[in-house]
């Protein structure tokens, strides 16, 4: 009997221990996920990375930590915020190894309110798109006069701000990722007497040039002082100059002869597909020692959204017909779900766009002595993104594209025929492949791929149809379709149209920096299409062509940029992310080139 109380006893002797054992178990692993909790979300550079966490009794913070040789360094953060078409200068920090920036200054939370305002008013969620912050984080050396700088976007939720929700952004810089820039610097007067332009209507339908420079009263007027003997070196937005309309994101060109001779009937662009949750659209920046650099996203998507073609408004459009007419002049007619146009012979684009707001944007370098004292260096950073997005470009939780067609006066043929030539970016190296396309005498369509990997295209009795996909990535970051073509625009109507150029170099303070800007922006294309690393958050535009061809004629399609492989669930394809060029007479370029 007793051998029996003696078992149960010490039954529940285990039983308890094992109860104990248990809830110590769970106690320190909450205690160890306290202490290292799981970043919410994770944007991966090779120059830096950033974490999100949920943190608990904490406002909105970002912490900045600069390493060299994986030791920390000694830094200076230049923040910037992207939003309401302009950009606004939150601070300066100096720190050593790390530093700690709160985000609920004026400028951050007026953005976050405008910017789910916007949403909301439209019709959807209110944190649906993120805008940025814009960093230059900027590491000097006094004993050799070597700086290195590493840009980054920071999206963020509007909603952290407005709740002030316990949010803590964790930045990591690896200054060793950079190469160092020897610096000079003078002792003249700083000039900061801008001219400022109105706004005016180019040819091309954006609204601008406009200053874009927000409020200069920011949290920390300077940087603060710094230690004895040691120096920093900051970056402050000079000029910025902003256009508001359609940014060009996929284009399909055909030559003078390819109507009359060879495609003859029509082509049929259909529109589709959605914007992957956590993509986001990109820009560049030239920045001294580094070079050209990604700036993205500077507006990223937080939620799976799809594409719809809009006319005039939010009349849907699923497919748009152009049709060749032999009449004087062009026309349009719409008819649900359809968009027609009707063009006359000549070289000509259809392209689709969001409409933004795109902004050219100059940042000068200046060094703090160890006395205090300012003196401006003799470096210019140009940075060319968009900024924000226009009220209506997304609406009932929809991301619109418009079509419109260029006749040969807009910005599509300008950027192909007079910039991309004049900056070498009409070249074999950003022809991708081509395929020939052919119609025999019983009308029966017969395609080649003239390259290793060509697309996949169906032939059927109406016609061959094709897939051209537009992609964007998200956080590694590489700059496809939309940067590419911003930077081309931008340098497009600072070179060509007269009063547009004279009116950013109002904005920049002078003629002497025209060509400067232009060419930085144009010569960041060609990074912008060297092929980058493949991505997991990208643009799907489920877009289908279909060309149809005459009895007998034939006619050569060529991929313009650089492709992308990528899957999301069941689909898995290359990604085009500029267009196709349709040529009769001969391969564009007069030759086949492939590129790998």
């Amino acid at each position: 009997m007793s051998m029996g109380i003696n078992r149960r006893g010490i039954a529940i002797s285990v039983l308890a221990i094992s109860i104990t054992a248990i809830i110590i178990l769970i106690a320190l692993n909450t205690f160890a996920q306290s202490l290292n909790p799981k970043p919410i979300l994770m944007i991966s550079t090779n120059a830096y990375q950033v974490y999100y966490y949920n943190a608990t009794a904490r406002k909105p913070i970002l912490i900045v930590h600069g390493y060299l040789s994986n030791n920390p360094a000694p830094l200076t953060v230049s923040l910037f915020a992207l939003g309401e078409g302009h950009i606004y200068t939150i601070g300066y920090y100096y720190g050593v190894g790390s530093v700690n920036i709160s985000l609920t200054s004026k400028p951050i939370m007026d953005i976050a309110r405008e910017t789910v305002k916007d949403l909301v008013l439209n019709g959807n969620s209110p944190n649906v798109v993120w805008p940025s912050l814009l960093a230059f984080i900027t590491y000097f050396n006094k004993s050799t006069n070597e700086t290195r700088t590493v840009v980054v976007t920071i999206p963020y939720s509007p909603i952290w701000i407005i709740n002030n929700e316990s949010i803590v952004i964790n930045l990591y810089v690896d200054f060793s990722r950079v190469k160092p820039i020897k610096v000079d610097y003078s002792y003249g007067t700083i000039n900061t007497t801008l001219s400022i332009m109105k706004s005016s209507v180019d040819p091309y339908g954006f609204v601008g040039p406009y200053n874009c420079l927000g409020s200069t009263n920011v949290l920390n007027a300077a940087p603060p002082p710094t230690y004895a003997g040691t120096g920093i070196i900051y970056w402050e937005p000079r000029a910025c100059a902003g256009f508001n309309g359609s940014i060009p994101i996929l284009w399909i060109a055909w030559g003078k002869d390819a109507w009359s001779n060879n495609i003859g009937g029509e082509i049929v662009l259909s529109i589709g597909g959605y914007a992957q949750k956590g993509s986001g659209l990109y820009g560049a920046a030239n920045v001294p020692g580094s070079g050209l650099e990604v700036v993205g996203p500077t507006l990223q998507f937080s939620s799976n959204l799809p594409i719809y073609g809009g006319y005039n408004g939010y009349n849907y459009v699923d497919n748009v017909y152009v049709h060749f007419a032999f009449s004087s002049s062009s026309s349009l007619s719409y008819s649900y779900p359809n968009l027609y146009y009707y063009v006359n012979r000549g070289p000509d684009f259809l392209y689709l766009g969001i409409n933004g707001t795109l902004a050219l944007i100059q940042f000068e370098g200046y060094y703090v002595d160890q006395n205090g004292y300012t003196h401006p260096l003799d470096e210019y950073a140009n940075a060319t993104a968009v900024i924000n997005l226009l009220p209506g470009a997304i609406h009932n939780n929809v991301l619109w594209v418009w079509p419109d067609i260029d006749l040969g006066n807009g910005i599509a043929s300008f950027m192909m025929s007079q910039i991309a030539p004049r900056f070498s970016l009409i070249s074999p190296s950003y022809v991708y492949d081509y395929v020939f396309i052919s119609r025999d005498s019983n009308g029966n369509y017969h395609y080649n791929g003239l390259c290793t990997s060509s697309p996949s295209i169906t032939c059927t009795s109406s016609g061959c149809y094709l897939s051209l996909s537009v992609a964007a990535s998200a956080f590694n970051p590489n700059p496809y379709g939309v940067a590419a073509e911003a930077g081309l625009f931008m340098a497009g109507l600072i070179l060509a149209y007269p009063s547009v150029g004279s009116s950013v170099a109002a904005i920049f303070g002078g003629d002497q920096f025209l060509a400067g800007l232009a060419t930085s922006v144009a010569l960041g294309i060609a990074g912008l299409m060297v092929p980058p690393p493949g991505s997991s958050s990208f643009f799907y535009f489920n877009t289908v062509v279909n060309l149809v061809a005459n009895y007998g004629s034939a006619y050569y399609v060529a991929f313009y940029g650089t492709p992308m492989k990528y899957s999301y669930g069941s689909v898995s394809s290359e990604a085009f992310p500029v267009g196709i060029i349709i040529n009769s007479t001969q391969p564009y370029l007069g030759n086949i080139y492939c590129n790998k």
